[in-house]
């Protein structure tokens, strides 16, 4: 007969396996969010600097 300890033990690893595994994959799909994060907020301000550029105002505090 198996030790109640051993049992329990045994049982507490494979959900901590499991819990360690789902966070994994939700850290992995919250990485994979960044760049379109990213690509979301820098547009805008890439359209600013096309448009000033495109309009030929001249630089603030240039020459």
């Amino acid at each position: 007969m198996t030790d109640i300890a051993s049992v329990l033990k045994s049982e507490i690893a494979r959900i901590a396996r499991k819990e360690v595994r789902a966070e994994i994959e939700s850290l992995k799909e919250g990485k994979r969010s960044v760049p379109e994060r990213y690509r979301r907020v820098a547009a805008p301000s890439v359209r600013v600097a096309e448009a000033t550029e495109a309009d030929g105002s001249p630089n603030k505090g240039g020459v």
